[in-house]
């Protein structure tokens, strides 16, 4: 047996050491100082050294306007980027079944998200952070925004025609729907019983999700009795685990389609190929690694999104992520004005592992509805940090992200390095200053924790990275 990981269930309410119930908490009765460095000591430290730097320890700590302090100074390798409502997943699935990205940037640069915890790697004087885990929701029905997560749903009551396939997998029941021109859903019994994974599958015409009937748990880490889901929702699910992950996070599935925790029931998906493949992306490409830099990047179209992922402290590679949220085939077209250094570069199609066409100023990808495409490529160097290190000639200082201000200084030729501060460590925000090509470290000086200097190398020759 091989063991992963530990997750630790409200570290802040560990007695005598959390942040709750301790003199930070005001409001209540101070029954001890806080104090991290016993969980640290006694926790932490030793599933490290047990594990010989293999195992990790997980916290259940949510976003607030200090958790990424508490989960680094607790020794925790990784907290949770969302909020206990799933409100990062709401974001994501909710842009997905309306087909509008206009709001998927808040899951990813919120309080105490990946973002912020992404950038306290650079921040933290030891190079040590906590990376950003999350709680994936997998059993969306993807009838409506309002079912976004509990699917407690028997929606037999609200066809127009049912129909029993009988017992049989859930990828079967999917399947059989799927087939079928008609059927715009399924409900499952779930067998929680039952020794092998399987459902009760009924394919269903005409939805009203209004009538569907909603069953009741008979303990709260129990299975609902009855789910339903839309005739799409392997297609939707994957598309939400593509940009949770290209978003930065480590997912997790805790909750299962069921309702059920650490539920042995399958949920939508779970065994098809192109998610398998779409993982293999993610796990061959540094490009897409926990530290690498994340920065949104504009897009035309209501419904479609794109990011970059560049390992800009490492390897140098990168890659661009591309969403079409909407339900048809689309032309996504993207700004790469900001990327000039490798236009005419020929980036890789992670997908197929061919060549694609040269990047350019607007670069556009068709993509069919609910996908996504992922091109790999280098070109635009790496970055030297210097720490606790300012540039006081540092020229043009707005508030930016972390990746943004590294972004800011790709975009212009006669930009060689960055000089930021910390202004935050719940938001990825930083005052940024961009730095004259030729600037040396020796023009800069020595200063305190929140302040690094980030010189940028020349750009390799190479402009092709293959999967």
């Amino acid at each position: 047996m091989h063991l992963d990981g530990f997750v630790f269930d409200y570290p802040d309410g560990y007695v005598a050491t959390g942040s709750d119930n301790s003199h930070l908490k005001l409001y209540e009765e101070d029954l001890w100082e806080y104090n991290p460095d016993i969980i640290k000591t006694y926790i932490t430290d030793v599933i490290h050294e047990v594990g010989s730097n293999r195992v990790a320890a997980f916290a259940e700590l949510y976003p607030d306007d200090w958790s990424v302090d508490r989960g680094n100074a607790y020794g925790f390798d990784g907290i949770i980027s969302d909020d206990a409502g799933n409100g990062g997943f709401h974001t994501v699935a909710t842009a997905i079944q309306e087909g509008n990205a206009s709001d998927v940037e808040f899951a990813f640069n919120k309080e105490g998200g990946s973002d912020a915890l992404r950038s306290q790697c650079f921040h933290s004087s030891s190079g040590d952070f906590a990376v950003p885990w999350t709680r994936f929701v997998v059993g969306t029905s993807w009838l409506g925004r309002e079912r976004l997560t509990d699917n407690n749903f028997d929606c037999r009551t609200g066809a127009s025609h049912v129909e029993s396939v009988g017992i049989v997998s859930l990828e079967e029941c999917l399947t059989a729907c799927t087939s079928d021109d008609l059927c715009q859903a399924i409900t499952v019994q779930w067998n929680a019983l039952s020794p092998i994974v399987e459902v009760d599958c009924y394919k269903l015409h005409d939805v009203n999700v209004d009538m569907c009937t909603t069953t009741i748990k008979e303990c709260e880490p129990c299975p609902f009795t009855h789910s339903t889901f839309a005739v799409d929702a392997s297609v939707k699910t994957r598309q939400a685990v593509a940009l949770t992950i290209a978003g930065g996070n480590v997912l997790a599935v805790e909750q299962g389609a069921d309702g059920a925790w650490w539920s042995g029931n399958d949920w939508p998906g779970r065994w098809d190929p192109i998610l398998a493949h779409l993982h293999n992306i993610f796990q061959q490409n540094v490009a897409f690694s926990l530290k690498a830099l994340r920065v949104q990047l504009p897009v035309l179209g209501m419904g479609h999104y794109a990011m970059l992922r560049y390992d800009h402290t490492g390897t140098g590679s990168a890659a661009l992520a591309v969403f079409n949220m909407g339900a048809n085939t689309s032309n996504v077209s993207i700004d790469l004005s900001a990327l000039s250094r490798v236009h005419g570069h020929r980036p890789t199609n992670l997908w197929t592992g061919t060549t694609a066409p040269a990047f350019e100023n607007t670069y556009t990808v068709e993509i069919p509805a609910h996908d996504m495409m992922f091109f790999g490529f280098e070109g635009l160097g790496t970055w030297t940090q210097h720490r606790n290190n300012t540039c006081p000639n540092a020229w043009s200082s707005p508030a930016y992200e972390l990746d943004g201000c590294f972004l800011a200084c790709l975009g212009r030729d006669s930009c060689g390095g960055v000089s930021v501060r910390w202004t935050s460590t719940s938001y990825d925000q930083v005052q940024c200053g961009l730095l004259d090509v030729g600037t040396e470290p020796s023009d800069c000086q020595t200063a305190d924790g929140d302040h690094s200097t980030f010189f940028l190398s020349s750009p390799g020759a190479t402009d092709i990275v293959v999967a």
